[in-house]
């Protein structure tokens, strides 16, 4: 069976979506040896980067969301603890004095994003859409540009 560009950009997109709530999975080494195939196809090229930004937008988003939902809806035994309570706050602190540098830093962490939503579910001032699509945006640059380079 052959797999169709269509299907191969789902199922791509699917994996960097889950790879916010599973940050084990291994989304951007799959783009970067993607792109790694792709080195001299412009087209195909910038499609996997829009593919893999719009992918890691949207799962940033529903990620807020369920984050947004669990802070709204449950108390979590673990988030009572004062220390856990001031790094959340410190976080929380940076977030709103440098929102563009603390959410680029966080998207190239492991778990990084998702901490990044969870804290940004307590900052209303946060713009978390348009953070993450910037965010989104450069790392999807970064990843297939790295795979490129190793191409």
């Amino acid at each position: 069976m052959t797999l169709t560009l269509p299907v191969a950009a789902m199922l791509l997109a699917a994996l960097v979506i889950a790879d916010f709530f599973v940050p084990m999975l291994p989304s951007a080494t799959t783009i970067a040896a993607i792109a790694g195939f792709l080195v001299g196809n412009l087209a195909l090229i910038a499609g996997l980067v829009l593919c893999a930004a719009l992918a890691s937008w949207i799962g940033d988003l529903l990620g807020y969301q369920a984050l947004r939902l669990t802070r709204t809806r449950w108390r979590l035994p673990f988030l009572g603890s004062a220390k856990v309570a001031a790094l959340e706050a410190r976080f929380q602190r940076t977030l709103l004095r440098r929102p563009g540098t603390t959410t680029l830093v966080a998207r190239f962490l492991p778990a990084g994003r998702t901490a990044l939503a969870w804290a940004a579910t307590a900052v209303p001032a946060y713009r978390h859409g348009r953070m993450a699509a910037l965010a989104g945006l450069v790392w999807a640059c970064y990843i297939v540009g790295m795979g490129l380079a190793i191409g």
